[in-house]
């Protein structure tokens, strides 16, 4: 049973006396007036207290809630995760890391050990080397670079195993996988990038949960087509409760290696212009429903679409409205959801901050999603 605790002291409070059925239990009059005035002081100084016993620590004492009901999903806010996740990561991931801090050393010696060998290796060859060197310098320094990227993934993985199971506690029904979290099919189907069937799909990190009982998955996903990197970054599946009638892409115009909507075209998709200038600058919306299209696009959606922007650290991402979900992808080349460096202590907070700003966007996309009325889903 919970034992409520006042200050340093244990309110004990007694049992009811057993009564037997046939026995109605006496009724106290109750005077309103003078129960009105009391004081909470005085009520406490009524109960009978003990002192708590050596020992026990008044942040052990469990509270009345329970487990269970702790994150009910529908309640579950940006705030609440922000709290739950510093409370993991400073209680149980910080301390666990510490013991991945000499092997992070020893990695980023060797690391750097491999990756200066390269360098002079393609230097001497520039140097004393006839013929075309460019080409074999250029294999050295790559081969340097890949040693670096190699030693760092394997530490990486380590640590990814152990801590993110810990830190996806923080959103109830939420987890980290190695797994693919969405079909190839729905990404294909989608529409989201050009050659997306045609082209060669890697993916790294995966998530998969609910928050506020709406359906999320992440992957991290590099498309290459045609010896073009297509796409990098990370696809975010948001399901809604609404049947698209039509399907609506969104696809950058700048700062990608690659824009192509010939596909789009000869689907005889419809081109859409929104009010706002600068997003038509930046970006190709195309639709098989204009009107809806429109209904969707609104400015607070473009608004958190931005943000996805700032919080993935990029200045561009992809969109499709498609079936019965949101498909948004942020395009960025390096590496997301990453929780090691080893040129930087394992426990350096500042990662666990920007996953963190990665996943509070996603959130508030959601809520977008579920609580604006304007959108009809």
């Amino acid at each position: 049973m919970t034992i409520p605790r006042i200050g340093n002291k244990i309110v004990r409070v007694k049992a009811p006396h057993q009564v037997a059925p046939s026995v109605e239990p006496p009724v106290e009059e109750v005077n309103a007036e003078s129960f009105e005035d009391a004081s909470l002081d005085e009520m406490f100084d009524n109960a009978e207290l003990e002192p708590a016993p050596a020992g026990i620590n008044p942040a052990d004492v469990p509270s009345f809630e329970p487990e269970n009901s702790r994150h009910p999903e529908e309640n579950y806010s940006i705030e609440k995760f922000t709290q739950d996740y510093m409370e993991k990561l400073n209680k149980d991931v910080l301390p666990l890391l510490e013991q991945y801090e000499p092997e992070r050393r020893q990695r980023f010696f060797l690391a750097m050990l491999c990756s200066g060998s390269c360098w002079i290796a393609a230097l001497l060859a520039l140097i004393l080397v006839d013929g075309n060197t460019l080409n074999i310098a250029g294999g050295f320094i790559a081969l340097g670079g890949f040693a670096w990227f190699l030693l760092k993934k394997q530490l990486e993985k380590k640590i990814k195993n152990r801590v993110m199971p810990l830190l996806m506690k923080a959103v109830p029904d939420f987890s980290w996988q190695s797994e693919l979290s969405i079909p190839e099919e729905d990404i294909e189907d989608s529409k989201i990038f050009p050659f997306v069937k045609e082209g060669t799909k890697k993916y790294d990190d995966n998530f998969v949960g609910k928050y506020r009982e709406v359906d999320i998955s992440i992957a991290e996903c590099n498309l290459v087509a045609n010896k073009r990197n297509i796409f990098s970054g990370a696809i975010i599946k948001i399901a809604t409760n609404k049947d698209f009638d039509g399907t609506t892409i969104i696809r950058p115009k700048k700062e990608v290696e690659y824009h192509d909507v010939k596909d789009l075209k000869k689907a005889r998709y419809q081109k859409i212009e929104l009010e706002d200038v600068e997003f038509n600058k930046m970006y190709d919306v195309y639709s098989t429903d204009q009107i809806e299209a429109r209904y969707l696009l609104t400015t607070a959606f473009i608004e958190r679409f931005r943000n996805i922007n700032m919080a993935f650290d990029t200045k561009v991402a992809y969109c499709a409205f498609f079936g019965k979900n949101v498909y948004i992808a942020p395009y960025c080349k390096k590496d997301l959801f990453s929780v090691c460096s080893l040129t930087k202590s394992v426990a350096d907070v500042n990662q666990f901050t920007k996953l963190f700003s990665e996943f509070t966007s996603i959130l508030a996309l959601v809520d977008h999603f579920k609580l604006d009325k304007k959108l009809g889903l």
